[in-house]
């Protein structure tokens, strides 16, 4: 079964050009990267192209970020939280998983009082 993410794809280019910029890179010297011409590494930043596997794979090599940041805008640090969300879920639900088993002892415990002086 196939489950669809929460995530919207945002145009590559537009995240590939902004990788550049926080790089502070000039277009010619990632066109020079991925040995593509300036024009043609131009028309990857504004979407005149489409982008292959093989070149998307290079992107994320250049600019040394998944893959999945080049086709979705940076969802690491939303990764992260959501990680270090789950570990404090689990954490709590331990907590309450011995107090559950020290409140089911009790009551057995009670329970067996009263069925003692019956």
């Amino acid at each position: 079964m196939i489950q669809e993410n929460n995530f919207e794809p945002h145009s590559i280019g537009s995240v590939v050009k902004d990788l550049r910029l926080k790089h502070e890179w000039k277009q010619s010297a990632v066109a020079k990267k991925l040995s593509i011409s300036i024009p043609a590494f131009s028309k990857i930043e504004t979407g005149a192209t489409d982008i292959n596997v093989t070149r998307l794979h290079e992107l994320a090599n250049v600019f040394s970020v998944p893959v999945s940041e080049l086709v979705y805008g940076s969802i690491e640090p939303q990764n992260e939280i959501n990680l270090n969300t789950v570990e404090g879920l689990r954490a709590k639900l331990s907590e309450r998983t011995a107090e559950y088993a020290n409140l089911q002892t009790l009551a057995i415990n009670l329970l067996m009082e009263l069925t003692d002086k019956k």
